[in-house]
């Protein structure tokens, strides 16, 4: 209802952009891992999840609604991680 916060949890991020459009408050999610890989060049950090995911790792917000998206502490396919350390996190909600 209209004054309520709402909460999603969504294994994968893509359903944040139809979600954040319907009041979707904040989601949280993962399935990514955060590409598992990512390479630290001067300026930037790039990941290999940035080529297969629109949203990889970390906050997105758009207009009233936020999407935060962890990199888990697992893996898919190769069991290895570079420079894309496990993360559990905790939310306080007030």
């Amino acid at each position: 209802p209209d004054g309520n916060f709402n909460l999603l949890l969504s294994h994968q991020p893509p359903f944040w952009d139809e979600t954040s459009e319907k009041g979707v408050d904040l989601t949280l999610s993962g399935h990514t891992h955060g590409g598992q890989f990512a390479l630290q060049l001067v300026k930037a950090r790039i990941t290999l999840g940035e080529f297969f995911h629109k949203y990889n790792e970390g906050l997105f917000e758009k207009d009233n609604s936020q999407l935060y998206v962890s990199t888990g502490f697992g893996f898919t396919g190769p069991p290895i991680r570079f420079n894309v350390p496990p993360e559990v996190v905790v939310f306080t909600l007030v």
